[in-house]
């Protein structure tokens, strides 16, 4: 009987990030032969905690930096932050952020840096690397987030350490990273397409794993289903109405630089719509990293916050419009019919025949007068339901308590 105890690292940003590595998380917090450290950027340590999951935060990193930046950060953080965000670890990421860029471009330059760009201008790959030859786990599993996700699989690659990274959706705009050679030497993807993309893109130095993904898992239980009914019953929905739900996004533009709709003027079209047919009403749905205000004018719509499921949000759904997000994938593969807004194939939604996809809000209304059930083939997803049990099957095989499989490392 193998009786070793596996020291595993799991770090993720909030987000749907966050909603991936949960499944995962929670079964190696359980195990008795792994001691599971997870670390929580951003939003996700609150999230983790609030499932269940102990983690930490960027303060821990602090005990691996050369020299003190305290007073430089203070200028950078000012204004409110996520209540999910202490000030505490707000000024550890910029700390820590902050120090890398100064032990790589010096004092000045690393200020202009963050002054330009902010955090986006952080990957404390020296910082992780000085953190994992002190702490140097058996394995590092993050999702495929930038900045701190990929300054520590590139840390734990050039120390040595077995990296996986569990993806969430079509790694359109991560693949210029992900296929350096640099990166983790495997990468779990959502579905064949996925996979053939990335390969395209020379992954010729990483194994992909065709998994789904975990945060999806549940969306195929009766729970999820059971709570997209209590939705519909709280606000008196019958099956005459025909609910739109609009996921909102996460910050003002896109990573391609593309403004998104402001919420306050796609509430107000839904509700102009709904005022026009009767038999519809419609929902927002918040993205989890952001504080929105919901109107208290708005005649036809709902707020279904965080207290709600996003499972249970989509089920109660007919119809989930959006401009990017995981949840358009989530909604097709119950079958929701999804409408994209200007989305310009990122991600691919409607050249995968997984929604139908407007140029702007003066098209919705015929959209949503014209809904068709998303189609799965082309996308070609792994076993719906069942990710998480196969991304628990490749974690097994790279510590090695499956000798039966074997795994390029």
């Amino acid at each position: 009987m193998n009786e070793r105890t596996y020291r595993v690292l799991l770090a993720c940003y909030g987000g749907g990030h966050v909603q991936s590595l949960i499944p995962i998380a929670r079964v190696l917090q359980d195990d008795p032969q792994v001691m599971l450290t997870v670390l929580g950027f951003t939003t996700a340590r609150a999230t983790f905690e609030r499932a269940g999951i102990k983690a930490k935060g960027y303060t821990v990193l602090e005990g691996y930096l050369t020299h003190s930046c305290a007073e430089l950060v203070e200028p950078f953080i000012v204004g409110a932050s996520h209540p999910d965000v202490s000030k505490v670890e707000t000024r550890a990421y910029f700390k820590v952020g902050l120090h890398d860029l100064i032990e790589a471009h010096g004092r000045d330059e690393a200020l202009r840096l963050v002054g330009e760009q902010g955090r986006v201008a952080f990957q404390p790959e020296l910082t992780f690397r000085r953190y994992l030859e002190a702490t140097f786990p058996d394995l590092v599993i993050t999702s495929t987030s930038p900045r701190s996700e990929l300054a520590l699989q590139r840390a734990a690659r050039a120390v040595g350490i077995p990296g996986l990274a569990v993806s969430d959706l079509f790694l359109q705009h991560e693949a210029a990273y992900l296929c350096t050679g640099k990166y983790a030497p495997h990468i779990s993807v959502i579905a064949e397409y996925v996979a053939n993309f990335l390969r395209g893109e020379g992954c010729s130095q990483t194994q992909l794993h065709v998994t789904g993904n975990p945060a999806f898992d549940g969306l195929f239980n009766v729970a999820a289903r059971t709570a997209g009914q209590r939705i519909r019953d709280r606000f008196q929905l019958n099956g005459e109405i025909r609910l739109i739900t609009w996921i909102g996004t996460p910050n003002e533009v896109s990573l391609r630089g593309k403004p998104f709709v402001r919420n306050t003027e796609i509430i107000e079209h839904l509700d102009t719509f709904c005022d026009a047919h009767p038999g519809y009403k419609f929902a927002f749905r918040p993205h989890p990293n952001r504080s929105i205000d919901f109107p208290d004018n708005c005649r036809h719509g709902l707020l279904l916050g965080n207290e709600f499921s996003i499972e249970g949000v989509l089920w109660a759904s007919d119809v989930v419009v959006l401009e990017t997000s995981t949840v358009g994938l989530q909604a097709a593969l119950i079958g929701r019919p999804v409408i994209t807004i200007n989305s310009d194939s990122y991600p691919p939604y409607a050249a995968l025949g997984l929604a139908k996809d407007v140029p702007d809000l003066n098209v919705l209304d015929d959209a949503l007068m014209d809904l068709r059930s998303p189609c799965l083939e082309r996308l070609g997803p792994a076993g719906l339901g069942d990710a998480t049990a196969r991304v628990l099957r490749i974690i097994d095989e790279l510590l090695g308590r499956n000798p039966d499989l074997e795994v390029d490392i």
